[in-house]
């Protein structure tokens, strides 16, 4: 901030006390723009306004105070007492507003981005997620928020956990896949060990190992892939419900499915290419013998 501004400066901006050169200078600075967004992060939390008129009016009545010199000296010293409680109340803001603040990434249709998280570990989300995390105090929260799907290489030595609606992902130096989605959640460990822990179960995955909560019913099995297979542009599944794969397809083409019931209990082992709707649309329903019809408005209406 610039030095020329006094320890009031703050304060009587906030209480609109400042001259018109004042603001104006104000106004033009970068940290304007800075403090600007403190006060909207703090709920607009504003200095309190004086009357000191009705002040010093009490003060008269009370103590029948006749010296007019201390009449003002006591006006400027209730100004000032005002001006300091808002000058803390805008550093707790400052506070508060820098340090518990949480970065939040997200992914449209069809989109993916890689993110570098504050330890160097690496995490790209997958379409139609999110993820939040607390950057400026990674050190002593290290959680990421997931809802989604991401896959994570962490730098070795690093430790933090990710936290779904269905469970949390414990990880120690590793590379791994987490999906949290409408009932499902999934973790595949492609290097190192993984901790899943759910309201069920307890589970230390290792390299290879993936584990499947559906519906609250868990399964573990073994998988030989390096990496996810939506990092290279394909969603592959095993033994998935149908509608998982139409929220897949969804997420990646933007589109939306118009039918009257699916089959409950089939299930599609396969993928899709995240290059081409048509041909996607046209694997997925071929293997599932299900008819399809591309409407005008965009939908997809499955046939029975």
């Amino acid at each position: 901030m610039n030095e020329n501004r006094d320890d009031t400066f703050l304060a009587r901006w906030l209480n609109n006390d400042l001259t018109e050169e004042e603001r104006k200078e104000f106004e033009a600075s970068d940290d304007y723009r800075s403090y600007q967004k403190i006060v909207k992060a703090s709920g607009h939390i504003m200095a309190e306004e004086f009357d000191t008129d009705s002040i010093l009016s009490r003060v008269k009545s009370g103590r029948q105070a006749t010296n007019a010199t201390r009449e003002a000296s006591h006006a400027r010293t209730v100004k000032l007492w005002g001006y300091g409680i808002a000058a803390t109340v805008t550093l707790l803001a400052c506070f508060f507003y820098f340090y518990t603040r949480d970065t939040l990434v997200s992914t449209d249709y069809g989109e993916q981005m890689a993110i570098t998280l504050p330890d160097g570990s690496d995490m790209r989300l997958n379409a139609r997620s999110e993820a939040v995390y607390n950057s400026q105090n990674w050190q002593e929260q290290r959680k990421i928020e997931l809802a989604g799907e991401a896959y994570f290489k962490v730098a070795s030595g690093n430790t933090f956990t990710v936290s779904t609606s269905h469970g949390e992902v414990s990880v120690l130096g590793t590379e791994f896949n987490v999906q949290s989605m409408n009932g499902l959640l999934t973790v595949t460990c492609y290097e190192g060990k993984v901790k899943v822990v759910t309201s069920h179960s307890e589970h230390i995955l290792k390299p290879g190992d993936h584990f499947r909560s559906l519906d609250g019913s868990e399964s573990l099995s073994v998988i030989k892939e390096n990496a996810p297979g939506w990092a290279s542009r394909e969603s592959r599944f095993k033994s998935m419900p149908v509608k998982y794969v139409l929220m897949a397809l969804e997420n990646q083409f933007n589109v939306d499915f118009v039918y009257d019931q699916l089959p409950a209990e089939q299930l599609y082992t396969g993928s899709f290419p995240h290059s081409d709707v048509n041909v996607a649309l046209d694997v997925v329903m071929g293997a599932l013998l299900i008819e399809y019809e591309i409407r005008n408005d965009g939908t997809v209406l499955l046939k029975d």
